[in-house]
């Protein structure tokens, strides 16, 4: 393959990424139902007839469009979890005093990561929203969703595993159920009251790690 070819290939799938984007910023800003050809072709600031060429159709698009953002998130997801099991795993946690300060760590890592999510990420959530629970009534796109929630909640099962958990496919679903309403409630309400969520994430490690209710 020459130099030619190879810059020509590259230059459209750069084009067709831009046009990817483009779409997902729409979403998040108004909706899936905003996006249509000659909106994503304005916002990726393409000819109109580029967004037909790469995606048969507007389904088609948001299909992709989801993927990307899909292999964004395993991504992230992935090395998250990744440092979080590696703290773990070299953490001491034999004594009472050593696991409540594991817990503590822990509560203090999964607040800050919502806070974040919420102050600095929004759009990340509003897609997050839009997948989980819009377009994965779409047959052709639940697959791909119940795929990536899957992905959530099997880091989580192992994260109980680490911790103890005598029931850690439950636990998980509890504390990826906490973490998503927390998610969601400070992105539609704006508020973002960190010692609640504290608390919250507190009181669940407990429970999971068994320690004392007063600890």
């Amino acid at each position: 393959m020459n130099a030619a070819v190879k810059s020509r290939r590259a230059k459209g799938e750069q084009t067709r990424r831009e046009i990817l984007e483009a779409a997902l910023r729409l979403i998040v800003r108004n909706g899936h139902n905003s996006v249509t050809h000659r909106a994503v072709a304005a916002e990726a600031g393409v000819n109109l007839s580029l967004t037909t060429y790469y995606f048969k159709d507007l389904k088609d698009l948001i299909a992709q469009s989801f993927e990307l953002y899909r292999s964004k998130v395993e991504h992230e997801v992935e090395s998250t979890w990744e440092k979080l099991l590696q703290y773990m795993q070299d953490a001491p946690a034999e004594s009472l005093l050593e696991r409540q300060q594991l817990r503590d760590h822990l509560t203090k890592f999964a607040t800050d990561y919502v806070c974040d999510m919420i102050r600095h990420r929004p759009s990340g959530l509003v897609l997050e929203m839009t997948f989980f629970y819009d377009l994965h009534l779409d047959p052709e796109m639940r697959a791909s969703a119940v795929q990536l929630r899957r992905r959530f909640e099997s880091g989580f099962e192992v994260f109980c595993e680490r911790l103890g958990s005598p029931v850690p496919q439950a636990d998980a679903a509890l504390l990826l159920g906490a973490l998503q309403r927390l998610e969601y409630f400070g992105l539609t309400t704006g508020e973002v009251n960190r010692d609640e969520i504290y608390a919250q994430f507190k009181r669940l490690l407990t429970c999971i790690m068994e320690l004392p209710s007063d600890a």
